[in-house]
C-alpha cells in the first residue's frame, strides 16, 4: 500500500468564522468532485450517485481545475459501492479519515519545542497533547522529567487556558511569560453528537474514582 500525504484545504466555515472572513483568504484550490460531505449510510443509493455528479457539474462552471481525488475526511463510514460510484466517474483516488486516533499514531521518542507543540488554529483552542505518555522532559538548561506508573497525556504551552478561551482569532494571541505544563490523567475522545453518532462509551470518560501516580523529579540529561 502507497500514502501519500497531501497539502489540502476543509472549509468549515460554519465553525470558525463568517463567510467573508473565509472568503478573504481563499486562495486557489481545486473544487470538487463531491457536492457535499454526505452521510453515505443516510441517502439514498440515487443520492450518493447525483451527489457525484452534480458535484462535477458545478465544479465544471468555477474553472477547469476539478480535482481528480474524492474527499471523504469525517465520514462515518464509506459504503461498499462508493469505489464503483467513483470509478464511473472517471475517479480513481480518495482520501479517506475517521477511526480511533490512538490506532493510528506510533510510539516513539520525539524531540521539539514547546512553540511546535502548539498548534495555530485560526479559531484558538487547546491542542497539543501528547496521548499515552510513559515519560516525559521538558527542560531548560537544567530540565524537569515526568515519570508515571501509569500512562497519561501532556501538553507544555505558552498560552493558559483561559487565555485560548478569551482569544476568538490566532492575532488576540498574546504569549505567557510561563511555560504551562498540563499532566492528564486521561481525556474522553473528542467527537460528539453535533453532526453524527454520539462518542462511543469505549472512548467517553466516566470514571468515577482514579487512583493515578505520577513521579516529577529534576533531571539533567535526556534519557
Amino acid at each position: 500500500m502507497t500514502l501519500h500525504v497531501m497539502s489540502h484545504t476543509h472549509w468549515d466555515r460554519e465553525w470558525y468564522m463568517s463567510f467573508e472572513r473565509h472568503r478573504y483568504r481563499l486562495v486557489k484550490i481545486s473544487i470538487g468532485p463531491i457536492y457535499i460531505l454526505q452521510d453515505e449510510f443516510l441517502i439514498s443509493a440515487e443520492a450518493n450517485v447525483r451527489n457525484v455528479l452534480y458535484g462535477l457539474k458545478l465544479a465544471k462552471e468555477y474553472g477547469n481545475n476539478v480535482s481528480k481525488v474524492s474527499y471523504f475526511p469525517d465520514t462515518l463510514g464509506n459504503i461498499a459501492q462508493m469505489p464503483q460510484i467513483l470509478k464511473g466517474f472517471g475517479i480513481e483516488s480518495a482520501v479517506v479519515g475517521r477511526g480511533d486516533m490512538h490506532q493510528s499514531v506510533w510510539k516513539g521518542k520525539f524531540l521539539t519545542t514547546v512553540d511546535k507543540m502548539m498548534e495555530n488554529y485560526i479559531f484558538p483552542q487547546e491542542n497539543g497533547s501528547h496521548y499515552d505518555t510513559n515519560w516525559a522532559i521538558v527542560s531548560n538548561d537544567n530540565g524537569m522529567g515526568f515519570e508515571s506508573a501509569e500512562r497519561f497525556s501532556f501538553q507544555a504551552t505558552q498560552y493558559s487556558i483561559a487565555n485560548l478561551t478569551a482569544a476568538t482569532h490566532t492575532t488576540e494571541l498574546r504569549k505567557d511569560h510561563i511555560t504551562w505544563v498540563y499532566l492528564d490523567y486521561k481525556m474522553s475522545g473528542g467527537d460528539s453528537n453535533a453532526c453524527g453518532p454520539e462518542l462511543a462509551q469505549q472512548y467517553c470518560f466516566n470514571d468515577k474514582q482514579i487512583d493515578f501516580k505520577i513521579t516529577i523529579e529534576p533531571l539533567f540529561k535526556e534519557k
